[in-house]
């Protein structure tokens, strides 16, 4: 009976450790703005990034998908990158300057 208590304590510990083992990343708050998804749309708009494309599809289950994607002004080099969901929310959680154009203000 010892042998086996012995045997599932050491199986425990080992299972602890790996559950405590740190992952080389690690989560973090970011703050994004959100809301449907013509009032993002009509925001960047309003900044001249009225150039929109589409990047990607993540399909999380067979009902929601997500949209990736990026608005760009090309006069000031400026992107905000985009997430819009199934559910009419849209996100920017990113946003940029394209390095040609910090290039030539001489930033770079």
């Amino acid at each position: 009976m010892k042998i086996i208590t012995i045997f599932f304590v050491m199986i425990f510990l080992t299972m602890n450790a790996q559950a405590q083992t740190p992952s080389p990343l690690q989560p973090s708050v970011k703050n994004v703005m959100c809301g449907d998804s013509a009032t993002v749309k009509n925001f960047l708009k309003s900044y001249g990034e009225d150039d929109f494309e589409l990047i990607g599809i993540q399909a999380v289950n067979d009902n929601f998908h997500i949209a990736l994607g990026i608005a760009r002004n090309h006069k000031t080099g400026t992107f905000s990158i985009i997430e819009t969901t199934t559910t009419n929310k849209t996100c920017i959680v990113g946003v940029g300057k394209f390095e040609k154009y910090k290039k030539q203000e001489g930033r770079l």
